[in-house]
């Protein structure tokens, strides 16, 4: 079976340490002004970023954004630098995961150390993009998925380095569509507090929802789940924590409102909340917040066994209609109210233009609207 291979600007020159000055300048010169794109499978791209060479994954006519052709790979850098727990590989990969995107590989920076770890993640479309809206939509919802990501690398003629670290392939078949990135657009943008993995993210907007999670009473939420709670300086901590179970561990910053699980480097909102605690994937979370958290608060309907209607006055009908009414009702074993009306409405259309109806000296009806309107105060005359 031939393998699947996809266009990329690979720099033919690797280098050990992360490229500096004008070493940068020529990277995009030789990226981007001359060197023609080249069609590679994912191992083959792999070892050349783990060689360290720059790669530019927008295919290219020139050294502008403007110069933009088309794409198909889409890389994420994580770079760690917002104050905030530390995102980790193994989180990156949860969140792929939960939404439905497979990571084709990720590799380590130049710069990336155990305690201060910079990585980027690869993505791959099921086909090149040609159109540069939809290359905005998918790299802006993909770096949105993520916290501590670099939400400034998201240009047209973006250039990542490759790397003296590692790189490793997980799926070489793993592409992703244009309905994924659709369906993993939602609101909420992450300038919140987040902590670990987080399936809340921004998107194309749904300022519904968007309110609806900002306006949300979550610490109420939190307490009602979670009872007991101490302030600190940072927040409130809460003496237990559904999410792992332990003490001390689940806190809520009022400012974001937000929650943190500090144990499992686990946060967000209460979509995120919702999917840690109760397992829902993200569509039912926000089905949940949507329709039972915040849905509307209907009362409880009144029993209608409960409202007594007064009885059909049958005996004001003039015999032998009465007494025609009653009987019926109890033949057909229905309401008196239902024979009643249907022989008003036979009366109406048989006396139709016989009689008028004088509800005062100035106003007078055909007796067909009278019996209609159930006039009580009118006189009839021939």
């Amino acid at each position: 079976m031939s393998m699947k291979r996809i266009k990329v600007h690979i720099d033919p020159r690797g280098y050990d340490e992360k490229p500096t000055g004008k070493e940068i300048g020529g990277i995009k010169t030789r990226l981007q002004k001359s060197a023609s794109p080249s069609l590679v499978t994912l191992e083959e791209l792999v070892q050349k970023i783990e060689t360290g060479h720059s790669i530019s994954p927008g295919i290219m006519g020139g050294m502008s954004a403007k110069d933009w052709q088309e794409q198909q790979l889409f890389l994420v850098d994580i770079d760690n630098e917002e104050d905030g727990p530390i995102l980790r590989i193994k989180d990156a990969r949860a969140i792929c995961h939960d939404n439905g995107l497979p990571l084709a590989f990720y590799y380590q920076t130049f710069s990336h150390t155990k305690e201060h770890p910079k990585f980027r993640l690869a993505f791959v479309m099921d086909k090149p993009v040609t159109d540069e809206g939809m290359r905005k939509s998918i790299i802006e919802t993909l770096v949105n998925l993520f916290p501590q990501s670099d939400k400034s690398c998201v240009n047209a003629d973006r250039i990542f380095h490759g790397t003296n670290k590692r790189a490793k392939l997980l799926n070489r078949n793993g592409r992703i569509s244009c309905e994924n990135i659709e369906a993993d657009s939602f609101p909420t943008r992450p300038e919140e507090h987040r902590s670990g993995h987080s399936c809340h993210t921004s998107g194309r907007s749904d300022p519904e929802l968007d309110e609806l999670v900002k306006n949300f009473d979550l610490f109420g939420y939190l307490q009602e789940r979670n009872g007991d709670f101490r302030r600190t300086s940072k927040g409130v901590v809460f003496d237990n924590c559904e999410i792992c179970g332990h003490h001390d561990n689940l806190m809520y910053v009022e400012e974001t409102n937000t929650f943190c699980c500090r144990s499992q480097d686990k946060g967000g909102s209460i979509i995120d909340y919702l999917i840690y605690v109760e397992g829902l994937t993200k569509a039912q979370a926000i089905h949940k917040l949507k329709y039972e958290l915040c849905g509307p608060k209907w009362k409880m309907p009144t029993p209608l066994d409960d409202i007594e209607l007064p009885s059909f006055p049958a005996e004001a009908l003039p015999a032998p209609l009465d007494s025609w009414v009653m009987a019926v009702a109890e033949s057909t074993q229905t309401p008196v109210d239902m024979a009643a009306v249907c022989s008003l409405a036979v009366l109406s259309c048989a006396l139709q233009g016989k009689f008028k109806v004088f509800q005062n000296r100035s106003h007078s009806e055909p007796l067909r609207a009278c019996l209609k309107k159930g006039g009580d105060s009118a006189k009839a005359t021939k």
